[in-house]
């Protein structure tokens, strides 16, 4: 499993609207709570996004996590760079 599938996959399960891991804990929320996280997740997902990019910190916790688990699935490194170096054709 390449490991840009494995980013989309945490991704998607992190607890911040409009992600699928927060679909998954809203029905335990507060029906108020929930209805106003989701009217705000147009800005959590820009939020999550501008963090990934400019916030170091945040982008080397979530590359660890993904490179960590890819290492426990034994994929080859070469395949995350070979995709970064397809997805920066322009250099």
């Amino acid at each position: 499993m390449p490991s840009w599938r494995i980013s989309s996959i945490f991704l998607c399960l992190l607890p911040i609207p409009p992600m699928d891991g927060f679909r998954a804990l809203s029905p335990w929320l507060p029906e108020a709570t929930g209805q106003t996280l989701q009217a705000s997740s147009n800005a959590f997902l820009w939020g999550l996004f501008l963090a990934l990019w400019y916030v170091e910190p945040a982008n080397q916790l979530f590359r660890g996590v993904v490179n960590g688990v890819t290492a426990t699935l034994g994929v080859d490194p070469r395949l995350a760079y070979a995709g970064f170096d397809a997805f920066r054709f322009w250099q």
